[in-house]
């Protein structure tokens, strides 16, 4: 918080290494408990992950036990596509040799041949075992589509984006309006908030998108009912009609606020009549049915999850030893509550399908956002227990804007173990994202290097940072944003080490940029350009809405907060007020703003139609800005209401029938496509 460093105590770097399995209790001190464990790895040849950067060859350096290696030992290199080779080391390639604690090792350089893209493996056969290590031959440089051509889109929150027909938040169906809508103005980029499955009841209510239940499977709260075929079912249409049901959907309606709760219960209660409706026939649309099956077999496991929560109406590590282990029969849930679960995953792949063929037939960039961590009672956490760090939650230390530091409350992944595990969780989330979106956004992309964990019981001021290897991280985004040909964008606001921000230029990831953030008190330079290669933005769904950031309203928020002191706010109100003088003077002086024009809106419009001009690969609008909205999405650092429950102003069919913002994102759109 005041740019010196800080040293973790002995405690948390305990804790901290406890929950990696290092145990310090028997050791003088944690630096031998360190020096042990790096010790340990030389009993192991081959690192657990290797990265080839664009096929070229490379040296590899093994290390063995002089009395592993003998005329028997190989390595061998396993092809992605089934070939294979055998490399035998020579006596010449012999490099070096140590001796710890006691025992002779010897180190060995081995030239590995040019290699194409994908996911191979190495085979270190030695005396008395073998070892195996993922290698990884990936692209320096993440996919980019090759051409000029200057994006420029829209963003809203999907439960913001309610309509006359939604059920008192924002569906599938109404994206797919809205897509349509900005797609005829020239829009070729949609962007929301993630749509991954959440608990929206008990246990474990948590409407925040970016503490997911799981980053493998849909939010059935998403879906548009009147779509599916069983939708038209007698049962359900008598509960449509009957007077409580009405009722229920007319509040949902009224309210300003999403009624995740009372919303999820309304909608339960008809997809349950139409999942049972659909289990008991065997018509034509059990065969589409079964091929989602097959193509996503770990749904039958997600829905077992998710009944047996529903069951027993506790989070998991409250469950028998059995089933908080990762074992589940039948009679741990109820079969029709999995028939349920399975039936909502189907609805939502058809309906994500739909959008995102819509999507390309149009060339209309869907731009996703991929949390940072998950729910730490959801599926993931449970599944893929062996790689959380139990106890442990990530959040940041304290700073300026938040003098407590700051607890996200998910649990972290240990970097150790993903390595063992090959990455093949990262690289099953990382996959079904990208197979529904043409830009992913990684939240928080300085935790690709490191994270900052709070040990159990602990507070945010005595957390450290934990590094996470990431070269291998930037190795699969790279490999896999070229096998789905999708553009890659890194949040990297805040505090960004300045190797971030190296690694992003290197591997080509579009960097984050934010109006607000750019703003300057120097008139000279008032504002700063936005780079070529990233996504421009004038806010973000956690920072103030422009109006309010203009009129200063975040300032007094945190006062409230106590995070500045009262005797501060007026020095940043007249800070604020410097900066926004200097920027109405640069869009005068650019033609962008007439001088008799200063009201929040004449400057909104300005500062778009300046972006607009900019090199920024991407422009995103705030639809919200369009009408000066003031109120936030969310406020970072509080939680509960009315974080990420506010509804959109207007409605979807007033949105799209508004000639104000017709003429303006037609103007947007000729200045950037000139």
């Amino acid at each position: 918080m005041e740019g010196k460093n800080r040293i973790a105590s002995r405690e948390t770097l305990a804790a901290i290494l406890g929950l990696m399995g290092i145990d310090t209790s028997n050791r003088r001190s944690v630096r031998e408990a360190l020096r042990w464990e790096r010790l340990r790895k030389w009993r192991t040849p081959v690192e657990p992950v290797t990265v080839i950067w664009d096929g070229k060859p490379r040296t590899l350096c093994l290390r063995f036990p002089s009395k592993a290696l003998n005329a028997h030992s190989v390595l061998k290199l396993h092809y992605e596509d089934g070939a294979s080779k055998t490399l035998r080391f020579s006596p010449d390639a012999l490099h070096g040799e140590t001796t710890i604690e006691g025992e002779r090792y010897l180190t060995c350089q081995v030239q590995l041949p040019q290699i194409p893209f994908g996911y191979h493996q190495l085979e270190v056969q030695t005396a008395n075992k073998v070892d195996r290590s993922l290698l990884i031959s990936a692209p320096m440089a993440s996919y980019s589509s090759g051409t000029e051509q200057q994006n420029w889109g829209l963003f809203v929150p999907l439960y913001a984006l309610h309509s006359n027909q939604s059920w008192g938040a924002g569906n599938l169906s109404d994206w797919t309006t809205f897509t349509e809508w900005a797609h005829r103005l020239g829009a070729n980029a949609v962007a929301t908030l993630p749509l991954m499955a959440q608990f929206l009841g008990e246990p474990g209510f948590d409407p925040g998108p970016y503490a997911p239940a799981t980053r493998l499977f849909w939010n059935e709260f998403y879906v548009d009912l009147h779509r599916a075929t069983e939708f038209a079912h007698p049962p359900v249409q008598r509960l449509l009609r009957t007077a409580h049901f009405q009722k229920r959907l007319s509040g949902l309606r009224s309210n300003d606020f999403v009624q995740y709760r009372a919303g999820m219960v309304a909608r339960r209660a008809v997809l349950e009549i139409m999942a049972r409706a659909f289990f008991s026939r065997n018509g034509s649309r059990q065969l589409p049915f079964q091929s989602f099956l097959k193509r996503n077999p770990q749904v039958l496991d997600y829905a077992e999850f998710r009944a047996t929560c529903d069951r027993t109406q506790k989070p998991w590590d409250a469950w028998d030893e059995r089933l908080r282990q990762g074992e589940l029969k039948l009679g741990d849930f109820e079969t029709e509550t999995k028939q349920y679960y399975m039936y909502c995953q189907w609805l939502a792949d058809q309906q994500v399908r739909d959008f995102v063929q819509s999507c390309r037939a149009r060339e209309v960039l869907f731009h996703l956002d991929l949390p940072v961590g998950v729910h730490p009672q959801g599926y993931d956490a449970w599944r893929e227990q062996r790689l959380f760090a139990p106890g442990a939650t990530v959040g940041a230390p304290p700073d300026l804007f938040f003098s407590e530091g700051q607890n996200w409350g998910f649990t972290p992944l240990q970097p150790q173990r993903l390595r063992q595990s090959h990455y093949a969780y990262v690289l099953n989330y990382l996959r079904f994202q990208m197979a529904h979106c043409q830009i992913l956004r990684i939240d928080h992309i300085m935790g690709l290097h490191r994270l900052y964990w709070i040990p159990p019981g602990a507070s945010p001021q005595q957390g450290v940072y934990v590094n996470y290897p990431a070269e291998e991280f930037y190795a699969l985004l790279s490999l896999e944003s070229h096998r789905h040909q999708l553009l890659i964008v890194g949040e990297n606001l805040g505090t960004v080490p300045p190797q971030v921000n190296r690694a992003m230029a290197r591997h080509r990831i579009r960097k984050t940029y934010v109006l607000q953030f750019a703003q300057s008190s120097d008139p000279r330079r008032a504002i700063q350009l936005p780079p070529p290669c990233s996504v421009a933005t004038l806010n973000t769904h956690d920072t103030p809405a422009f109006a309010a950031h203009w009129r200063g309203d975040d300032i007094d928020e945190r006062a409230a907060m106590g995070l500045i002191r009262k005797s501060e706010v007026q020095q940043e109100q007249r800070l604020r007020r410097r900066k926004n003088r200097a920027l109405t003077a640069f869009l005068k002086r650019h033609g962008l703003l007439k001088k008799s024009m200063t009201n929040t809106g004449s400057v909104i419009e300005a500062c778009l139609r300046w972006l607009a001009q900019s090199r920024a690969e991407t422009v995103l609008i705030n639809l919200e800005d369009l009408w000066q909205e003031t109120r936030r999405q969310n406020t970072p650092g509080t939680a509960g209401p009315p974080n990420w429950r506010r509804k959109a102003r207007f409605c979807l069919e007033q949105i799209c029938q508004s000639p104000a913002l017709r003429k303006t994102l037609l103007e947007i759109n000729r200045l950037r496509r000139r």
